[in-house]
Order: C-alpha cells, then sequence, then structure tokens
C-alpha cells in the first residue's frame, strides 16, 4: 500500500470554515457577509459536483478556506467562495456568465467589491494562471488550483484539465 503524505487542514463544510475564521478573529459583519455568500452558494450550487465526484459546495469553501490560511483579507476569501457562481452557478434560468443582473444581486448581497473579484476571475478563469491580471485574482486562481489537488481529487478526475498542473 502507498502511503500518502499528511494533509493540510482545508475546511470542507461552511461550519469548519466559520470556526477558522473565528479564530482568526474576524469582524461580525465579514462573519454575516461570508454566511450571506454560503447561502447564495448553496442556493446556486444544490446538486452539483466536481468531476472527482467531490460536492462542489464542497471546493468553493475549501478555496476559501485556502484563501484564509493564506492570510488573505475577508473580502478575498469571500471572493474564493463565489469564485465560480458566474461560470457555474444555476440561477434557475439555464444560461451561464456575469449577467447584469446576476452582478447587481451578488453586489446587493455580499458587496461590490467581492463581485468585482468574482467578475475579475470569472473573466481571468479561461486565460489560466499566467493571464494578465490583478494579484487578487492571481491568487484565487492559485487557491483553485491548489484545492484541486491537496485532497488528490485530480487523481479520481484524469478528463479534467487542473491549470497548474498542466501549466507546470
Amino acid at each position: 500500500m502507498k502511503c500518502m503524505p499528511q494533509s493540510i487542514a482545508i475546511a470542507q463544510t461552511n461550519v469548519q470554515l466559520y470556526n477558522q475564521c473565528l479564530a482568526d478573529e474576524w469582524a461580525e459583519n465579514d462573519l454575516r457577509r461570508l454566511h450571506k455568500a454560503f447561502l447564495i452558494s448553496r442556493r446556486v450550487f444544490p446538486s452539483s459536483y466536481r468531476p472527482s465526484g467531490k460536492a462542489f459546495l464542497s471546493h468553493l469553501i475549501g478555496v476559501a478556506s485556502i484563501l484564509l490560511r493564506w492570510k488573505q483579507p475577508p473580502t478575498i476569501v469571500i471572493s474564493g467562495l463565489l469564485h465560480s457562481i458566474y461560470l457555474y452557478g444555476n440561477f434557475g434560468d439555464k444560461r451561464r456568465g456575469a449577467t447584469p443582473q446576476r452582478r447587481a444581486y451578488l453586489a446587493e448581497n455580499v458587496g461590490s467589491e467581492i463581485e468585482q473579484c468574482v467578475f475579475n476571475y470569472t473573466d481571468a478563469r479561461p486565460k489560466g494562471l499566467y493571464c494578465d491580471s490583478n494579484a487578487e485574482t492571481q491568487t484565487i486562481l492559485l487557491a483553485d488550483a491548489f484545492e484541486e489537488i491537496w485532497d488528490y481529487g485530480n487523481l479520481y478526475s484524469p478528463k479534467k484539465d487542473v491549470p497548474v498542473t498542466r501549466d507546470l
């Protein structure tokens, strides 16, 4: 039997993520925005799964957890929780993308700075890790790629193209 390296503890549930934020002494307002972002994610990814079979919501929580471990500010952590909402979220209209209505909804619920980070991620994601984007977007892209491989989920989805492994 092969020995797997010890894994880094990364949240996979909302409760684990909330506890991680409390340990980092987040302000009450930031915790409220995080919870609101979780509720939005839960609504638009109700039964979505990664190619590995992992629940999509667990992936989103994992990305946020990684960003928190990397000492990113709450706006970036919350953006990580919502990073794929425009790309893969199910808003009930069978469309994809960042429509003006979706952007307004997200900005109204979690703030325009977070919405802009999510929009920037949506624009940069198809271009890959080495695209011309700002530092915040690059950090979310890296956290997304790291979350794909930290639990070896990429080994269970051989057809999934993981940018960090492709670009090395």
